[in-house]
């Protein structure tokens, strides 16, 4: 067995078999006696400190500290943040098991985990969350790590960053929140897997640009249809009267001028300046969305829209 003393005079036990190594026992510790993770950890033999990799093959008897925060120079910090920018886990281990906080922002108001999402270090990002650094701390520029992940199709640092508590409706300094940002850039999976997480679908940010409105202007076809499917307002009206039909046609983006029609959006919504999507494409010099317009208003059954998608313009 082996026998684990705190100072409080508690002791635990644990079999031998169950156990590889010294960073297992850490890490059972914090999962199940609710003690801080294994970086603010250190397990002594015989006065020494065992290190993480130490093999536990045979009856101990330990004592384990529990570590606050070191006091670290802002150079530090910022040293914490190189590390995980260029992928360094090595460095970022041995700084987290110093302990440095990892939530600590370098000069620049860098959160280690957003520089290291950022930068798609994957290593780097599961040791900042095992360390618990906070998912939900932004930056300077009010950027979290979800959405700094959210533009770059690493959708499986989405899914760390969930399972860790990242709060998926967090807005940017424009509170502008994950999903926007995913349909902005046409990241579909990230879309998709932030939908299947719940994010709200007709979220606004101070704009009012929904996720649909977003991605029927930068002409991100797949993303549209995600969001149509995942039955997202359609119809819905920015202030200034911008819907999405309108922002795909004054975009030129005639196929996902189609889409709308063929998901039944209304063929007739005017902007703040009188604008109709015709008059906007025409302005555009879009013949092929003008021809698609004029073919759904004059046309008075939903043939014409069953069959749009196999029409040339």
């Amino acid at each position: 067995m082996l026998r684990i003393s705190m100072l409080s005079g508690v002791e635990l036990t644990f079999p031998v078999e169950e156990l590889s190594d010294v960073r297992a026992l850490k890490q059972t510790l914090h999962r199940l006696h609710g003690m801080p993770p294994r970086f603010r950890q250190s397990l002594i033999l015989d006065g020494q400190d065992l290190p993480d990799d130490t093999r536990l093959d045979s009856p101990l008897d330990l004592e384990i500290v529990l570590m606050s925060f070191l006091e670290i120079s802002q150079e530090q910090a910022d040293k914490l943040v190189r590390a995980c920018e260029y992928g360094r886990q090595d460095e970022v281990d041995r700084m987290l098991r110093a302990p440095y906080d990892p939530n600590r922002a370098d000069q620049f108001g860098t959160r280690p985990l957003v520089r290291a999402c950022k930068l798609g270090s994957t290593e780097s990002v599961r040791l900042l969350l095992e360390a618990r650094a906070d998912p939900n701390l932004p930056n300077t520029d009010g950027f979290t790590a979800l959405m700094m992940v959210s533009d770059s199709g690493r959708v499986h640092l989405i899914h760390m960053l969930l399972e860790a508590g990242a709060d998926i409706e967090l807005g940017n300094s424009y509170d502008t929140p994950a999903l926007l940002l995913a349909a902005a850039e046409g990241q579909v999976n990230v879309a998709r897997a932030l939908l299947e997480a719940g994010a709200n679908k007709d979220r606004t940010n101070t704009f009012g640009f929904t996720a649909l409105i977003m991605a029927a202007r930068m002409g991100h076809l797949e993303v549209a249809q995600l969001l149509l499917d995942a039955g997202c307002d359609k119809n819905y009206s920015m202030k200034d009267g911008m819907t999405a039909l309108l922002g795909a046609a004054r975009s030129g983006h005639c196929d996902i001028v189609k889409l709308l029609l063929e998901a039944g959006c209304r063929k007739d919504p005017v902007d703040h300046e009188g604008n109709t999507a015709l008059m906007l494409a025409t302005r555009a010099g879009r013949r092929d969305i003008v021809r698609v317009l004029e073919a759904a208003s004059s046309d008075g059954d939903d043939d014409f829209l069953r069959d749009l998608d196999t029409q040339t313009f």
